[in-house]
Formats: structure tokens, sequence, C-alpha cells
């Protein structure tokens, strides 16, 4: 029996017997990544999720027929919790829990399971001190063909910035830089990754100085050459050096069939000179995805 100890303080609605679910939060951006991660065929393919919590995505990848699945989490107090919605799904994955992003490739190296065919990368990017570097280590653990699934907080805004949570004008807890749109697309493209599709809602009032904040969910494949725009001279220099801490791009080389995506987005705007989506002006002109925050809760029907 689940005994009440068990219910609280958790970050997912979760049912873990008929009728019981955890305590969570309800958080809607999940939605986002449920959406898309639908698109994405993962059957039989090597899946690791980054910044887990109790394993939502995890549990879900294993329903979708994932062959290996791995899931990380800095926090070093879920394995409880993850153990109960094993059972309770009766799934299994791996779980790494307690070490620092940067220590992850190290350890997945090791148990042989190393590049991924597909990443989720949800809810963590604007927790970040430095945003570009954790993206580098995420896109060093994907091999080239796959995808990342990247989720996070940003800015609504055409200006290549990021913008720090001053004050907490943004999230009023341990959140720090927050893209602009573009300068996300930009980062993307510049570590080999091609916005394949996006989807979007806003969340709260604009700032004081007229900043509106999104949740934005983008899929990405993972490409052999960086994704250079017209008349871009810098991205086509070689930054193999200042890479070289985060990730080795050798290492991602291989001749594995590409990862299908299914987009059902016909109002995606893509650019010319990349074919890749335009996340800023895909986002301006179509609506936000209708949220219901009943689709952020797990239930032990889902997918089985």
């Amino acid at each position: 029996m689940i005994n009440d100890n068990d219910l609280r303080k958790w970050y997912y609605s979760i049912e873990l017997q008929k009728g019981i679910f955890t305590k969570g939060n309800n958080f809607p951006n999940v939605v986002l990544t449920r959406k898309i991660l639908k698109n994405i065929e993962v059957k039989n393919k090597c899946c690791l999720d980054v910044g887990s919590m109790e394993g939502l995505i995890p549990t879900l990848l294993k329903r979708q027929g994932a062959h290996h699945v791995f899931a990380y989490d800095r926090r070093a107090d879920l394995s409880d919790k993850i153990n109960i919605v094993k059972k309770a799904y009766d799934v299994d994955f791996h779980f790494i829990e307690g070490r620092s992003l940067n220590k992850l490739p190290e350890e997945l190296k090791k148990l042989n399971y190393f590049p991924f065919d597909i990443i989720v990368f949800s809810g963590v990017l604007y927790h970040m001190f430095d945003p570009l570097g954790g993206l580098a280590i995420v896109r060093g653990l994907l091999r080239n063909g796959g995808i990342l699934l990247l989720e996070t907080g940003a800015v609504i805004d055409k200006a290549m910035a990021m913008y720090f949570n001053a004050k907490g004008r943004f999230y009023p807890r341990t959140n720090y830089f927050m893209a602009s749109l573009d300068a996300l697309d930009y980062m993307l493209r510049f570590l080999r990754l091609k916005p394949l599709d996006v989807i979007y809602f806003k969340q709260g009032k604009k700032t004081p100085d007229g900043l509106q904040k999104c949740r934005v969910c983008i899929p990405s494949l993972a490409i052999d050459e960086p994704l250079k725009g017209d008349g871009d001279q810098w991205m086509n220099k070689d930054f193999q050096t200042d890479f070289k801490e985060f990730l080795c791009w050798d290492e991602l080389k291989n001749t594995e069939p590409i990862i299908k995506y299914h987009t059902r987005n016909s109002n995606l705007i893509i650019r010319k000179d990349t074919g890749s989506v335009n996340i800023y002006e895909t986002v301006v002109n179509t609506h936000e995805y209708p949220i219901n925050k009943e689709d952020s809760i797990l239930r032990l029907n889902d997918l089985s």
C-alpha cells in the first residue's frame, strides 16, 4: 500500500495506484515536452532524460518502446521515489543522481551507453550558470542523426541576448539566464542542431522593461556541421579548442539511420538559408499551444 509520506513533496503528479496520486506541482511546461515526445520515433532507441526528478519522462520513453533509457538528475534524494514509480509502472531504466552535469559524460561512457539516439533536456537550461556550456555538454552525448528535445524558459525577443534574472524578474527562485528566442535558435545551430519544430505558451505578464517570457519546446536534429546562415563567417570558424572541455565532435560521427520526427505543425516558418525552423518568427506568428494541466499528470493507463 502507498502511505501518505510516499505522496508528499513531489515535483510531478503521478498515479501510483488506481486513483491515488502524488502531490505534485502540475507545472504546465511538461505538457509541451510530452506533446513533442509523441512525434519522435523512440521505439528500440537508446534514450537519455536530463533533469528527470521522479522519472515521468523515462517512464513514458519506456512505454513508447525505447530499448535503453537512462535518467539523470543533479539532486541526490530521488532514488526512493524513482523506485516507487518503476514498480507502479512496471518499467526499468538506469538512474544517475547527485552529480554535476559535467560529470555525467564520463560516467555514461564507463557504462558503455554513449552516445544516445534521443535526449530530452526539459526544464533545466534556464537554471544553469552557463547555458551554452550546459547545452554543449548535452549535445556531446547525442550522436549525429539523433534528436535533442529541448524545453526551457525563454524571452520572446529577436535581440541576440541572454537576459539575467536580476531581482527575480522572470522567476523567483534558482533561475539565472533566459535566452531570447533568436539567441536560442543561434545557439542550437552553432552546436550543430537543426530545429525541426517549435511549440510554446506565454508565461505571466511582461517585465517592467517589456520582456515577455515563455516556455518553448524545440526538437532538433543533430547534424555534422554548424548550421550557419547566409553571410555568417563567424560560425564557420574552428571552435574545436573551445569545445574540448564539453564535447568531442569525432565521437558523435556514425552511420546509424536518422531518427524520424513527424511534425503536425503546418504553420512553421522555415529559414531559407538553413532549412531549419525559425524559432522566433514561428512563435510570433502562431498561436500558443493550448495547455490543459490535466495533461501534466502521469497516469497508470498512459501509453499502456
